[in-house]
């Protein structure tokens, strides 16, 4: 999470797409990996988000991330209180 933030703060928006890329195939295939982290993931995604300078396509990709994870974490969603900061944004 740490090196996507990084690369969204430069101008490599192109890697960070690529990372959401792979956070989406964990999604799908493996998440028990992301299980533990759903919480860190929307704060990190909502940053983003909240960035001014962060690229549009960067944007919707990490809003489509969010969706994944609305979608596939219901219960970690309402359980973590992170419905109303996604709603919110």
């Amino acid at each position: 999470m740490t090196t996507i933030q990084a690369f969204t703060e430069t101008e490599h928006n192109n890697f960070a797409i690529q990372s959401f890329e792979l956070l989406d195939e964990l999604c799908e295939n493996m998440i028990v990996v992301i299980t533990p982290h759903v919480k860190s993931l929307v704060h990190m995604c909502l940053t983003i988000i909240a960035n001014k300078s962060t690229d549009e396509l960067l944007k919707v990709r990490v809003i489509s991330f969010i969706g994944w994870l609305a979608r596939l974490k219901k219960k970690a969603l309402v359980k973590h209180k992170l419905v109303e900061p996604i709603v919110g944004e």
